[in-house]
């Protein structure tokens, strides 16, 4: 504060033990964070997510304004556990934290086999409220969502996976919210729905539908899935599928997809027995630390001097990531896989119908001659067109016996 009255700018102070960052935005909020355990960039970071959830709770022409202190005091109060939370992903060390596997700034996943199946269900409710925006959560972890639900940065993702979470995560919540970089200053409705205990959906919609008639649709189209959904509880605490078998020695597993800003963590369930085994949070809280203090400062030194990119270039990767998201799905893969396997057999079975229907539309001529030709001319291309159809379809040629029959 006083050296800004000089035109100086104070950015952190370091100790052998400590890091404390000051930043400040709009030239109306500073914030100043202190942390242990982690480094400077980290704990910009999170100071930069501190704020985007202000502006997600209030909006940002609130803050610009400021037009009575106490009330803005009053408003941020419902994004205090929001907060909370955010601040959990640098509470490294401490067993009683039960978030000890965020990672600041990205969303947290769960790869599920059944997310393909998941994903199927998502769409027809997305139509029948007429949203684009929506996810599922399990255990506070993005299982599935749409592309427009990527098509978010990866901020916004995170604040609100930890808001559906926030508090009670068992009760209907309808809260309008801010998009920090989609849309600061008009406001969207939030909306999340308890499918099943640890399983909640959420939406992003307008002033329509009512909340009642967004519940009605969610219990209409997840009203038969439910052993899916017990199916895909079941892969947490692991998070990734059983088939994956992990070497012994490896004592946890996390997976970073740095340009969608999503994450995997999990402990190895398969660990060797002949050892002494750490906890399960000093196991997670190693490999976030060894993230933290490596690999995203290896990250973010090859993006600032690797090619020299302008801001222009980088914002173009971007947009073409988003658009592109399909090949960075949840289960980073399997998703396109599977649902090329359901294409393959979809074909299959509509080949089998169109063929049924062509052959009882289409039937046989007894002779071929020129008088046939010319009097029957239609039918004989009909019939023509019916064999060559099935060759193309069966690929065997004993079938074309059938069908002369």
């Amino acid at each position: 504060m006083y050296g800004k009255s000089l035109k100086l700018q104070l950015l952190h102070s370091l100790t052998e033990d400590y890091c404390v960052s000051w930043k400040e935005f709009e030239d109306r909020v500073v914030l100043i964070g202190i942390s242990s355990g982690c480094t400077q960039n980290v704990l910009n970071s999170l100071l930069n997510s501190i704020f985007y959830a202000m502006v997600l709770i209030i909006g940002i022409d609130e803050i610009r304004s400021q037009r009575n202190i106490d009330r803005l005091k009053r408003e941020l109060k419902i994004g205090y556990p929001l907060m909370d939370r955010l601040l959990d992903s640098l509470d490294c060390g401490n067993v009683h934290n039960t978030h000890f596997s965020d990672i600041v700034g990205m969303s947290e996943c769960i790869l599920c086999p059944e997310n393909h199946l998941i994903q199927i269900l998502l769409e027809s409710f997305i139509e029948c409220i007429d949203s684009m925006y929506s996810c599922i959560l399990i255990h506070g972890k993005i299982a599935t969502a749409t592309e427009s639900w990527w098509s978010l940065d990866p901020e916004e993702i995170k604040l609100l996976s930890l808001l559906a979470v926030s508090e009670n995560s068992t009760i209907t919540k309808d809260i309008p919210i801010f998009l920090p970089f989609k849309s600061p200053s008009v406001a969207f409705r939030f909306v999340t729905c308890t499918l099943k205990p640890d399983i909640q959906i959420c939406s992003l919609c307008g002033p329509t539908p009512s909340l009642i008639e967004i519940e009605h649709s969610a219990m209409q189209c997840f009203i038969f899935s439910s052993d899916i959904l017990t199916s895909a509880v079941q892969t947490h605490p692991r998070n990734f599928p059983l088939l994956c078998q992990v070497d012994g020695g490896i004592i946890g597993l996390l997976l970073v997809n740095i340009s969608a800003g999503k994450f995997m963590i999990s402990k190895n369930p398969q660990q060797n027995t002949t050892k002494k085994l750490a906890s399960s949070s000093h196991r997670l809280d190693i490999l976030r630390t060894f993230y933290y203090q490596a690999v995203s400062f290896l990250v973010n030194d090859r993006n600032k001097h690797g090619n020299g990119n302008t801001t222009n270039k980088k914002i173009e990767k971007k947009n073409k990531n988003q658009k592109e998201h399909c090949n960075l799905d949840l289960n980073f893969g399997d998703y396109d896989a599977v649902l090329v396997l359901l294409l393959v057999s979809r074909f299959i079975h509509k080949t089998e119908i169109l063929l049924g229907q062509v052959k009882d539309k289409f039937p046989p001529v007894d002779k071929v001659d020129r008088i046939a030709v010319l009097k029957k001319g239609q039918a004989i291309d009909q019939f023509a067109f019916r064999c060559l159809l099935y060759l193309c379809t069966s690929g065997n040629h004993n079938s074309f016996k059938y069908l002369l029959l």
